[in-house]
């Protein structure tokens, strides 16, 4: 399959996405004291782990990062979504295809969960429904998730979707505490996902 024309600005990408238990929704303006409630509420786990949450955002700071996602969801350059319980509208994270390169085709994915609903399953339903979107929608080759090694749980996710540890860069990037970390990059291939 060639790769999308006009880096995939022209590609209907859906802005919902609906699993047995999860509605996915791209994030809207005005939105953004939803997820930052959820960050304030995790923050000892989120904060751990990513770097944009340390210090802990601002509402306005995530508002901002609502706003620049939609915008970057409308060029087809993220394909970001809130992530709700189907049934009580509830809010458990956020999960987002980023960095995206159209001429390999390949994405990454990238999560985080508020505390509350950890152990439940339901990033696993949720990067499910988003790496169809990445192989079917976007006709992507390739999709990772990287992750801080010792994040067990990330990297959990990423091996129940089925996706290989390729490899870790060693000392790759700093954890919040300012100390130099290994990096895990796993990855899923289009004829992986195909089952070819």
């Amino acid at each position: 399959m060639t790769p999308p024309k006009n880096n995939g600005l022209l590609l209907d990408v859906p802005d919902r996405l609906t699993t047995e238990r999860l509605e996915l929704r791209v994030p809207e303006p005005g939105e953004g004291a939803l997820a930052n409630a959820a960050v304030v509420e995790s923050i000892a786990e989120v904060g751990r782990w990513m770097p944009w949450a340390r210090p802990t955002p601002t509402v306005e700071q995530t508002e901002t990062w609502v706003r620049q996602s939609h915008a970057k969801y409308i060029l087809r350059q993220e394909i970001p979504y809130y992530i709700f319980l189907r049934e009580t509208e509830e809010f458990v994270g956020v999960i987002t295809l980023f960095e995206i390169n159209y001429a390999v085709p390949r994405a990454e994915i990238g999560y985080w969960q508020r505390t509350r609903h950890t152990g439940k399953g339901y990033m696993q339903e949720a990067v499910a429904a988003v790496v169809r979107v990445g192989f079917e929608t976007l006709s992507m080759e390739r999709l990772e998730i990287r992750c801080i090694a010792g994040n067990l749980r990330s990297a959990r996710v990423a091996q129940r979707a089925g996706f290989r540890l390729d490899g870790t860069l060693r000392n790759y990037v700093r954890n919040n505490e300012g100390a130099a970390c290994d990096y895990e990059v796993y990855g899923l291939l289009r004829r992986e996902y195909k089952g070819v």
